[in-house]
Formats: C-alpha cells, sequence, structure tokens
C-alpha cells in the first residue's frame, strides 16, 4: 500500500487504485495527469457522465440544465488518489462549472480586451 493511503480507511480496490496511480505519476511522462488516459478512467467517466444523465450536477443544484462534458474528482485526484474511481468522490459538471471548482488553474488565463492580446 502506498504511504498517502495509510491515514484513511480504505477498501481493497480504493487501495489498488491509489498504487495504479503512485505507479503512473512515477513512470508517466504525464505525471499524475497520466491517469486520464488509462482505460479504466475512460470506462469510468463514462458511467459517471451516464449515471448523471450527462447533466452538470452544480447547475442541477441551482434549478439549471447543462449539459455535463467533464467528471469531476470532488476530492481532489492529488490529494485523494485512492477515490480515483470511487462513484461518491464523481460527479458530471459543465465545462463552466469546472472551471469553477478549480480556480487554480485559471489564474494563468488573462482576459484580454482586443485580438492583438493587450
Amino acid at each position: 500500500m502506498a504511504a498517502f493511503c495509510s491515514a484513511m480507511r480504505y477498501t481493497e480496490d480504493q487501495k489498488q487504485t491509489a498504487d495504479l496511480i503512485h505507479r503512473i505519476t512515477e513512470t508517466s511522462p504525464y505525471g499524475i495527469k497520466g491517469f486520464y488516459r488509462t482505460y479504466a478512467w475512460k470506462k469510468k467517466r463514462m458511467q459517471i457522465l451516464a449515471r448523471d444523465r450527462h447533466a452538470c450536477q452544480e447547475c442541477r443544484k441551482h434549478g439549471r440544465y447543462t449539459e455535463a462534458v467533464l467528471v469531476h474528482h470532488i476530492k481532489h485526484l492529488q490529494d485523494e488518489p485512492a477515490l480515483a474511481l470511487t462513484d461518491d468522490n464523481l460527479e458530471s459538471v459543465c465545462k463552466e462549472c469546472h472551471e469553477k471548482l478549480h480556480p487554480e488553474r485559471n489564474r494563468h488565463k488573462q482576459n484580454f480586451v482586443n485580438e492583438e492580446r493587450w
């Protein structure tokens, strides 16, 4: 079992998932993002989108319908790799909501006022 799993109680499947992510992180040129290229993730992503009927779960909380195109880890992959494939830790979201859920990823984006980017 990987060191980052010792603090919580996980099922054997979750422990195996954490070990898989640890191996991917160490060996993939993409680091932890290599996980998103795995068959296990692609299959789980499709299952979660189908479960949520391709509806953004964050928009639904506000009474709106928006088509979901992404699957979000509620507890972030880097923080809780054992929960990477756990249904209760995944929700379908639209791109806009996903950007709101990850403001740290948007800090380098700039809003330019014209085509010349100034």
